[in-house]
């Protein structure tokens, strides 16, 4: 009787070891699929998606813990709104738009994708939020997809600069306006001169000043470029060391707000 006991003291001291290795070295369940993923230090990631698939929104969020804070913008107008919120349980997450009076005026409900169609076998931690948005004054409910596009360090506060980057993105944004009304002679104001380009025929010119600049107008941006930059959106854009990205790398600007040309 007494062997008996002992080899079943041993086997539950065994099986509870195992538990508690496996407790510790196993990763954790208990997280969905973006709340505790490692993040730097004052990392913004950036999406952009839509609501109910048909208006066009990005938004930008720092992830601390439980804790989310931003803002998002409707590609239209290009003006922050502030957003705050937290993780509801290990996958689900709520943020809300607020007034002035702290009234809550819109939500975001919803999770970030473990799993999406189009990346294979890969599992994802925060690149894709989907879920629900709310209008408080009436109550409407529309679905939202927002897809991650970039990530910098920083904060609000100091984004492009210590001025928050308003006139810079002012600046980007002439740019853009005059891309998309082919006011020549004010994208040329944005470069410096002389210049090099080979254009996307394989032409090599040297470009000296502005005027020069009009004349090879079309081989500089061609009707393709001109397509890319106006579908980009120039608010929150990706930006590091070498300067400010716009229409998918097609044109970066310094930091004065000049076309950083090759």
């Amino acid at each position: 009787m007494g062997k008996l006991m002992s080899k079943a003291t041993n086997y539950n001291l065994s099986a509870m070891m195992w538990l508690y290795l496996a407790c510790i070295c196993l990763p954790s369940v208990a997280f969905g699929a973006c709340r505790g993923y490692p993040q730097t230090p004052g990392m913004i990631i950036h999406y952009h998606g839509a609501i109910g698939n048909k208006v066009n929104v990005g938004m930008s969020l720092v992830i601390d813990g439980d804790a989310l804070e931003g803002w998002y913008y409707y590609d239209k107008y290009m003006t922050d709104i502030k957003l705050s919120g937290h993780f509801i349980d290990d996958a689900n997450f709520e943020l809300s738009a607020r007034d002035g009076s702290g009234a809550v005026i819109e939500t975001f409900t919803g999770e970030f994708a473990e799993h999406a169609a189009g990346y294979r076998d890969k599992d994802l931690s925060c690149e894709i939020m989907t879920g629900t948005f709310q209008k408080k004054s009436d109550g409407q409910t529309f679905p939202f997809h927002l897809v991650e596009d970039s990530s910098v360090t920083g904060s609000k506060e100091a984004f492009y600069g210590s001025d928050g980057g308003e006139i810079l993105e002012a600046k980007i944004q002439r740019y853009w306006r005059a891309v998309k009304a082919d006011d020549k002679q004010v994208v040329a104001s944005f470069y410096k001169y002389p210049f090099r380009i080979v254009t996307m025929k394989g032409t090599k010119l040297r470009i000296s000043n502005e005027a020069e600049f009009v004349s090879h107008y079309s081989e500089i941006i061609p009707s393709e470029t001109k397509n890319i930059i106006i579908a980009a959106v120039p608010h929150d854009m990706f930006h590091n060391w070498q300067g400010v990205m716009l229409g998918d790398g097609v044109v970066w600007f310094d930091y004065d707000g000049s076309v950083i040309h090759p």
